[in-house]
């Protein structure tokens, strides 16, 4: 499933979605706004990921939820360093296969 747009993002409140962990399915439902907006965000851009600043009308602590959902889901979120003239910053990839299943 996708999300077409920034606008439809900002309006998710909660999410279900399958993911497969070591190979098994798993349903998971994420209930906090930003969580859910965040793995919204990941799953619709796909290998391309997301930044800070691609997301920062809504995202204010990324990082954080990028955390969240690796320590209570067990998702795979890789972080490339893209380097620009006035240092880094990170782009977060989601690696684990996703459905998304309802937005709410």
């Amino acid at each position: 499933m996708s999300i077409p747009t920034q606008t439809t993002i900002i309006n998710i409140k909660a999410v279900k979605a399958r993911i497969w962990l070591n190979k098994e399915p798993k349903v998971i439902h994420i209930t906090s706004r930003t969580v859910a907006r965040t793995i919204a965000a990941l799953a619709s851009k796909g290998q391309h990921g997301v930044t800070a600043l691609e997301m920062s009308s809504w995202a204010f602590r990324l990082g954080a939820y990028i955390h969240i959902l690796k320590r209570d889901y067990g998702l795979d979120i890789v972080t490339l360093r893209e380097e620009h003239p006035h240092g880094w910053h990170g782009r977060y990839v989601l690696h684990t296969p996703i459905e998304v299943l309802e937005i709410q």
